[in-house]
């Protein structure tokens, strides 16, 4: 993963800790969280898109790795923003 994108997951991490209890805050970093989540799927798909012939090339296929750890991330703080909710 790209050394920004580490950071900017903790900072939204450190964001949802201090977002416990203050729903509108919470309610807004779920937001966020799916729409970049579903950002990455859109890429991924793209590359698959794009892959005429049914295949892809190595560099592709580590962008795709790349946008999986990404939904991955996503989904992550999603869970944990449903637990801190007392949803799970």
């Amino acid at each position: 993963m790209p050394q920004e994108f580490l950071l900017e997951m903790m900072e939204l991490r450190e964001e949802a800790d201090a977002a416990q209890g203050d729903i509108p805050s919470t309610v807004a970093l779920r937001a966020e969280a799916n729409r970049r989540r579903g950002d990455a799927i859109e890429r991924i798909a793209s590359v698959f898109d794009a892959a005429s012939d049914g295949s892809i090339s190595p560099d592709a296929a580590q962008a795709v790795r790349t946008e999986l750890n990404v939904v991955r991330a996503f989904d992550r703080m999603l869970e944990q923003l449903e637990r801190e909710a007392g949803g799970g």
